[in-house]
């Protein structure tokens, strides 16, 4: 589980460095915070920490313009994020959402 507000700003704070074109954001699963980090060779780098309510390592990427659409679409204070594998899909739901799927 993430605060979606702090979830949506980071996002939107290290995808002002990545390309037009792929836009990726690898997200860093570690006990009780998620990194959010963007390499582009053309304009540097960003990281942004958010804590989180999850305990095992792994990493993800995701397309950043996803990420925020997803975000705005979410109404209450925190998102849950249900992660399997990195190549399995992935559900991200309004916590407070009774019942209601967001992607």
């Amino acid at each position: 589980m993430v605060d979606k507000k702090e979830f949506e700003q980071a996002v939107d704070r290290v995808s002002t460095v990545s390309s037009e074109r792929g836009r990726a954001v690898k997200l860093s699963l570690t006990d009780g915070k998620l990194m959010l980090s963007v390499t582009n060779p053309d304009s540097g780098s960003a990281a942004e920490e958010v804590e989180v309510e999850y305990g095992s390592s792994r990493r993800y990427r995701f397309n950043s313009r996803y990420l925020l659409d997803i975000a705005a679409q979410i109404e209450g204070e925190s998102a849950v994020l249900k992660l399997a594998d990195p190549g399995s899909p992935t559900l991200i739901q309004d916590r407070d959402a009774k019942g209601r799927s967001t992607c």
